[in-house]
């Protein structure tokens, strides 16, 4: 018996010790665009996560009834509605950049969504920077979160077919072109997560196309299939691609790990283990909810459902400031020149890459910087222009490192702009640039076409950089007005920093302020002036006319009176001729005869005497 209620107390001690390891403050969690599928069930999710809920059986949920009542997580976010959402602690709507970093900075995590939409990209490009700008203020460790896509994989190929790709290989993912934007984005998360990740600790969840919960991607196949209104469930395309897809609650729970074990790899494939491809899930669909059949039609119809809302080198000229390389120097010319003759005017890509490589070793690319211009363009110019020269290592053999921190460049750019575009662009250059710079018609077309070929081969430029962990920012170009090159200028800015140079001394930064506030000044006295002119012209011309109108006016007044005095000269004649001498008449004899009723007296003596009646 005493063995029975000495188990009964250590196992209440034990509860309660449970019990006050778990009193801990939620961590406070933002969420981008609740309002939408992924970031609302995500939200909802987490929001019923509790403290050491994982670890309860049913005899200490007995002994610990309210540790299922402690939260994991407190939620806020960004919303573009209005809908009532009771476990979203805080909502945010319109907030302008420096109120939302505000935000970002009260807590713990950040979790971006850019599965859906891509405005969200540039978004969470800025968030992730902002934080990293201000990790001295952080008050505690934070950790950004980046929910991406496995379109970041579209464009990828698998060493073997049979082989599915893992979270291991993210290095060779190549994305879909729709989706350069968001590689780019996964990228910057990455590296920014390897600068202090005790401060703040990034990571990005790469989700397969999601499926429950009312659906997302797949809503409209089961829409049409539950309608009945048509035979046959179209799938778009052969439908014959595995499609990697994941629960939207299976996401969650990733995402919950995410944040409570803090694993230790940067990238995470968030996929199921099925293989089905978009076939086989709307065959399954259509069988269980429509008519089992289906029909396959041009991926163009797709966009139909409104459910689905290089350079040549002219020339070259070796480094030879070292007169102990003079010889060299000479050497290199002679062969430049023999080459270029050879090549019509080009030089090979061993000569090139050389001169491009003394180039980038001297003391002005060393110490300035340096920028390159459409070269290198293959990856075996990148290797050998970037590698390392040979050197002994300790044991005494011979060792090339991958490359050299000498001569590599610290940001990588990667311009691009549809086929279209470009033939439009060079069609609308003035004839004498396209003279200049070559750019005849079946001259652009090749190489056009030699750029794309380079493009889709597995090692490329971008490859080469990449596997060295120089992430490259893609910058697609579909206009060239104004405001959208200054879009993108803004974007290198955020990317590569403020243009590093000495700056201007205290004097002449003062200068240059009186200079502006003299100009500023003298514009405002000038447009001044120039409101007085208008104001004194439009005066005088409201004067000149008021004149004008009041002189017309006097005309016409006058025109009336001699148009009235006209009309009554043949009634006046009448009057007098006829009417005035009867009447004088009578009103005499009413006089003389003083009539008990005058008027009716009169108007008798006028009855009679009418001039007319004779």
């Amino acid at each position: 018996m005493a063995t029975g209620q000495q188990q009964e107390e250590d196992r209440l001690y034990m509860a309660e010790s449970r019990m006050e390891e778990v009193k801990v403050s939620p961590k406070r969690v933002f969420i981008n665009r609740l309002d939408c599928y992924a970031s609302k069930w995500i939200a909802k999710f987490l929001c019923e996560c509790v403290v050491g809920g994982t670890e309860t059986d049913e005899e200490e949920e007995r002994l610990t009834p309210t540790r299922s009542g402690a939260p994991s997580f407190h939620l806020v976010g960004t919303v573009s509605d209005n809908e009532d959402r009771p476990h979203v602690l805080e909502e945010y709507r319109q907030l302008n950049r420096d109120e939302l970093l505000s935000k970002l900075m009260d807590c713990d995590v950040v979790i971006y969504n850019i599965t859906q939409h891509a405005e969200q990209v540039e978004e969470a490009f800025w968030a992730v920077t902002a934080l990293h700008k201000e990790m001295d203020h952080f008050s505690g460790p934070k950790m950004f979160i980046l929910v991406s896509t496995v379109m970041t994989w579209a464009c990828s190929k698998p060493d073997q077919p049979d082989t599915p790709f893992t979270d291991e290989l993210f290095r060779i993912r190549k994305a879909h072109p729709n989706f350069r934007q968001h590689i780019d984005l996964e990228k910057r998360v990455v590296k920014i997560g390897k600068t202090n990740r005790k401060l703040l600790s990034t990571y990005v969840v790469a989700s397969g196309l999601q499926y429950g919960m009312g659906e997302q991607l797949f809503h409209f196949f089961f829409k049409t299939s539950w309608l009945g209104q048509e035979h046959e469930i179209p799938v778009f395309g052969d439908g014959n691609s595995i499609v990697p897809t994941i629960h939207i609650s299976d996401l969650a729970s990733v995402i919950q790990n995410v944040i409570e074990h803090r694993p230790e790899p940067y990238y995470l494939l968030a996929v199921d283990d099925s293989s089905n491809t978009m076939e086989d899930i709307v065959e399954a669909v259509a069988s269980f909810l429509g008519p089992g059949k289906i029909q396959k039609r041009p991926c163009e119809e797709a966009f139909l459902i409104q459910d689905w809302s290089e350079e040549t080198v002219k020339n070259a000229n070796p480094d030879a400031e070292n007169d102990d390389s003079t010889a060299e120097a000479k050497e290199l010319l002679n062969s430049l020149n023999n080459s270029m003759e050879q090549n019509g005017g080009l030089l090979d890509d061993q000569l090139l890459v050389r001169v491009v490589k003394d180039k980038l070793m001297s003391n002005p690319c060393r110490n300035q910087g340096f920028i390159l211009d459409g070269f290198p363009k293959t990856y075996e110019q990148a290797k050998e222009l970037f590698c390392a020269e040979e050197h002994e290592s300790e044991d005494g053999t011979s060792q090339i490192s991958l490359y050299s921190k000498t001569n590599m460049p610290e940001f990588v750019l990667c311009l691009d702009a549809s086929d279209a575009f470009l033939k439009d662009r060079v069609m609308s250059l003035p004839e004498r640039l396209v003279q200049e710079h070559n750019y005849k018609q079946d001259h652009v077309l090749r190489r056009l076409a030699r750029y794309r070929k380079n493009n889709t081969e597995d090692e490329t430029v971008v490859n080469y950089f990449d596997e060295l962990d120089i992430t490259p920012l893609y910058l697609e170009i579909t206009s060239s007005d104004e405001p959208d090159c200054l879009r993108l200028m803004q974007k290198i800015l955020d990317t590569v920093g403020r243009p590093r140079n000495y700056g201007p001394r205290s004097q002449e930064v003062e200068e240059e302020e009186r200079r502006k506030a003299e100009e500023k000044m003298s514009k405002e006295a000038q447009e001044e002036a120039e409101e007085e002119r208008r104001e004194a012209e439009e005066a005088e011309h409201r004067a000149a006319r008021w004149e004008e109108w009041t002189k017309g006016l006097e005309e016409v007044r006058q025109q009336e009176e001699e148009l009235l005095e006209a009309q009554s000269v043949p009634l006046r004649n009448y009057l007098m001729e006829h009417v005035m001498p009867t009447l004088s008449q009578g009103l005499m004899e009413c006089c003389t005869a003083r009539p008990q009723d005058p008027v009716d007296f009169l108007a008798e003596f006028l009855m009679k005497n009418n001039p007319l009646n004779y």
